[in-house]
């Protein structure tokens, strides 16, 4: 997600400070979530958790593969998202 002209990482993370919530997220929708904000000048370190993060959490203990999910937080979606996700945990419980 790129922070628009004029917001600040700042101000995401106070209108929507669940998203950023683990506990939340895995009580909510039955997965974990984890950030890394991407540089333009990404360097070598940043590499190496991103690599380590998907070595280790991109798989269960059985072998089978899980995946990685890429969130485009565009606010124009937020009505249909919402909607999907409450479907979604309704099917859950």
């Amino acid at each position: 997600m790129r922070v628009s002209a004029g917001r600040s990482q700042q101000a995401i993370l106070e209108e929507t400070p669940q998203l950023f919530d683990n506990e939340r997220l895995k009580q909510d929708y039955m997965v974990d979530g984890y950030f890394k904000k991407l540089e333009r000048d990404i360097n070598s370190s940043s590499i190496a958790m991103i690599t380590y993060w998907y070595s280790m959490w991109s798989h269960r203990r059985n072998g089978l593969w899980k995946g990685f999910l890429q969130v485009n937080l565009d606010s124009a979606d937020d009505k249909k998202a919402k909607s999907i996700l409450i479907a979604k945990k309704e099917k859950c419980q």
